[in-house]
């Protein structure tokens, strides 16, 4: 970490259960808190930061159990809406937009309901259930807490990735010899809690009124897209792009895309 990495970072208190949330600062402009998904950290939107610099105050936050910022022993998804709204709460301006991926998109609809601070959301492929078991088999979270139970880590993940993300073994062979898989395999609990966060998650009964952008890749599969229509007929103020040829990825694959899409959404300079 750079010097000048250390001045833009401080650590909001959440108030759920006073664990320490990493967030950093950059540049000038509107702010944008970015929010990541599973299995990742703050450093998950490097690809599109090069995209956005320049144009807005970027935040970035660790979410808990992640990169720099604490946890806590017990764990619920609201923690984290209340994490996300301490963020905001502590960015020096009357407006945030937040922008979450996956994962982090359930936890950024939830804090929309603790902060009037957040006055804009884009939301890229949250993965709400439409319907039960959409995004895995109910056989998944039981397989897995078998596989930690014995202490067998590797099994757990493998299941993970076979069911969420289809990877099948010879997929498996490869990410094995990444290095990525030994760090992914050590988050093999908090993966495991988004997993029962996302079986049980629901929208709340007064969703937020805020405009909200709905990004979803043209080649995702179809379970997202059930979750798109599902969000846009519950949220007041919702509306879909699609980026054509992209996936669930497409902050890797196409960042400048996904930044694009999210700088278009941002208010005029007049509003």
């Amino acid at each position: 970490m750079s010097s000048a990495d250390a001045a833009s970072r401080r650590f909001v208190v959440s108030p759920a259960d006073g664990t320490a949330i990493a967030m950093d600062r950059a540049g000038a402009g509107p702010a944008l808190l970015l929010v990541h998904g599973s299995g990742a950290g703050r450093q998950r939107w490097r690809p599109i930061l090069p995209h956005l610099h320049g144009k807005v105050t970027l935040y970035t936050m660790d979410r808990r159990g992640h990169g720099q910022s604490g946890d806590a022993t017990r764990y619920d998804i609201t923690f984290e809406y209340d994490d996300i709204a301490a963020c905001v709460a502590a960015i020096d301006e009357s407006a945030v937009t937040v922008v979450a991926h996956s994962f982090g998109g359930l936890c950024a609809l939830g804090a929309a309901a603790r902060s009037p601070k957040i006055r804009r959301l884009a939301l890229y492929e949250p993965p709400i259930p439409a319907e039960p078991n959409a995004y895995f088999r109910p056989d998944l979270i039981p397989s897995m807490r078998a596989a930690l139970s014995r202490g067998d880590a590797d099994a757990a993940l493998t299941a993970f990735v076979t069911q969420v993300h289809g990877a099948g073994p010879e997929d498996i062979g490869r990410m094995r010899q990444l290095s990525v898989w030994a760090a992914q395999t050590a988050m093999v609990p908090i993966i495991l809690r988004e997993l029962e966060a996302v079986g049980s998650f629901q929208l709340d009964a007064t969703p937020p009124a805020v405009p909200v952008l709905l990004l979803l890749g043209g080649e995702s599969p179809t379970r997202y897209r059930s979750t798109m229509d599902h969000l846009l007929a519950r949220l007041p103020d919702a509306t879909l792009q699609i980026l054509p040829g992209q996936g669930h990825g497409a902050i890797d694959a196409a960042p400048e895309q996904v930044a694009r899409a999210v700088l278009n959404f941002l208010p005029a300079p007049a509003d």
